[in-house]
């Protein structure tokens, strides 16, 4: 059976990387695909790329917009305008493996035209973590209860929508879109394919290249990360309302909100107050706040519980009370130590300075051996490398701690194992995790 396949691919500024996206999809040599380009305010070359692709291949679609808009509006939209059997998502940076469509093809008419399927990607920063889900899968017997448990357990990030072909029709049903900001707008799509989907499975052959790229919105931080972030935990709370689902996804539903609110509490650590009634304003009054969260978890209830009667003034005592919270929770590891350095420069690492600074501790530094944070400080604190760390540590004996600020475990892990194979004690590496 011929399976026709929608591939969407918002795009802005893309010139550099989206021939050879491009180029990756037409070498599979199908005839079953629509390739659905929205062009998202590009001010490069990108807009005259993707008109002579249009005229050069007829299985292209083009969508135009005179501004950037963000890839959820993006997204959606070329949801719209696929016709295909299914949708699969692509980056302008990234790439599909070669026979992949085919593959494809093959095991959706295997497994009997599930609504998910997912699928096998490289990733620079977790180069086997999808190859071990999809093979840990074949133990499921297609159990969505079982599937959601795993994925629970294995932390799989709903951010990459790339992971994933899912069946236009399902998508269509169910009504599933991608929310409408700048960063992280694939958790409500992603959270809601996970609990409405009925069938899914998994398919082991290399599929998607995933190339990281710096300077993406992921990396964007301050108050338009906190606002989109916000914007994602009212579309969750929301959601939710909709989905009647069964404890297992309800509990997978909640606690995947539970880590984005983590990830805004983080955030709100760093926001001035002016930028604080700025993010209050897009909820309105308090009775608006509270009427956004009604099952909200109790991290959430921290903010209802507040005596003001608007949003700034709860956002700003429950700041207060955060910092409170993570200070305590920072003092009982670090009172014992003279010194910290701070291992992983990262967007909570501002947010851990915040804290120790209020404890009075002594940061000798950051370490990081990103090139893009080589030679640079924050927040006065000047970012060395390793290396540096290590030779400095061997003329200084003072007693320190090196806290690890990075939201990974397996990252988090690497880096505890390779300090102490150095002779770093134990008891002289913490994580913090928002």
């Amino acid at each position: 059976m011929s399976v026709l396949f929608s591939i969407v691919i918002p795009v802005f500024n893309a010139q550099d990387f989206l021939p050879k996206c491009i180029n990756s999809i037409i070498r599979q040599k199908r005839n079953n695909i629509e390739i659905i380009i929205i062009d998202d305010g590009s001010t490069d070359e990108t807009p005259a790329i993707c008109r002579r692709l249009l005229k050069t291949f007829p299985f292209v679609k083009l969508l135009t917009h005179s501004d950037n808009q963000g890839v959820g509006i993006s997204r959606n939209r070329g949801n719209q305008m696929a016709t295909g059997d299914y949708i699969i998502f692509v980056d302008s940076d990234d790439e599909l493996f070669p026979r992949a469509l085919l593959n494809l093809e093959k095991h959706i008419d295997l497994n009997d035209n599930p609504d998910v399927v997912v699928l096998h990607y490289k990733k620079e920063t977790f180069p086997k973590s999808s190859y071990q889900l999809i093979r840990g899968m074949r133990d499921l017997n297609h159990d969505v209860g079982k599937f959601i448990q795993f994925i629970s357990q294995k932390r799989f990030p709903l951010s990459d929508q790339w992971a994933f072909a899912v069946r236009r029709k399902f998508i269509e049903s169910n009504a599933i879109a991608f929310s409408n900001v700048r960063i992280g707008e694939a958790e409500l799509f992603m959270s809601s394919v996970i609990c409405l989907m009925e069938t899914f499975s998994g398919m082991p052959e290399q599929f998607y290249n995933k190339n990281d790229r710096d300077g993406s919105l992921n990396h964007t931080k301050g108050i338009v990360a906190a606002e989109a972030c916000l914007q994602v935990l009212i579309d969750l709370y929301t959601n939710q309302n909709k989905i009647g689902i069964s404890e297992i996804k309800l509990r997978f539903y909640e606690e995947y909100i539970q880590a984005a609110f983590g990830i805004f509490s983080g955030l709100l650590l760093l926001l001035e107050d002016k930028e604080i009634e700025r993010l209050a304003s897009t909820l309105g009054n308090y009775s608006t706040l509270n009427s956004q969260f009604k099952k909200q978890p109790e991290n959430i209830n921290l903010i209802m519980k507040e005596d003001s009667k608007d949003s700034y003034g709860a956002l700003i005592n429950f700041k207060s009370k955060l910092l409170e919270v993570k200070i305590n929770a920072i003092k009982d590891y670090c009172e014992s130590f003279d010194s910290v350095y701070l291992y992983c420069r990262s967007k909570y690492t501002e947010a851990t300075i915040l804290c120790l600074d209020g404890l009075g501790k002594k940061i000798v530094a950051i370490v990081d051996d990103s090139a893009e944070y080589s030679g640079t400080s924050l927040c006065g604190y000047e970012t060395i490398t390793a290396k540096n760390f290590f030779e400095i540590r061997a003329k200084d004996d003072a007693n320190s701690l090196i806290i690890i600020t990075h939201q990974k475990p397996k990252v988090i892990k690497k880096i505890e194992n390779s300090l102490i194979r150095r002779g770093i004690n134990k008891r002289q590496i913490k994580s913090i995790r928002y």
